[in-house]
């Protein structure tokens, strides 16, 4: 039984740290009235790599992702005032990743 709980609270602690977000770099590439954060989520067979971005412009943005494990871009519109997350990796081996922000006004 104390096996079994170590086993379940090791797990949980895990997930808690998975899902915390790394630390988000400033990019030039993104206007000041968006802020973005990199957010990793555990799951069975890996990791999730998500990139969630905020906007406080008064314009919606095109926005594009891409990161050091997946250089393929995922793109997004994000709505002025709105929320988005962009999935860069599904059942990434990496709990960790480095993106590249690039968004536009329109």
């Amino acid at each position: 039984m104390v096996r079994y709980c170590a086993a379940v609270l090791g797990v949980l602690g895990l997930t808690w740290f998975s899902m915390t977000p790394a630390h988000a770099e400033p990019s030039a590439a993104v206007p000041p009235c968006i802020t973005w954060m990199p957010i990793v989520r555990y799951r069975a067979y890996g990791y999730d790599h998500i990139v969630r971005l905020e906007s406080k412009c008064d314009k919606p943005s095109s926005c594009s992702v891409t990161t050091n494990a997946n250089a393929t871009p995922v793109s997004g519109t994000l709505p002025a005032g709105g929320r988005i997350e962009l999935q860069t990796f599904t059942g990434s081996p990496a709990r960790s990743f480095i993106p590249s922000v690039l968004c536009t006004l329109l």
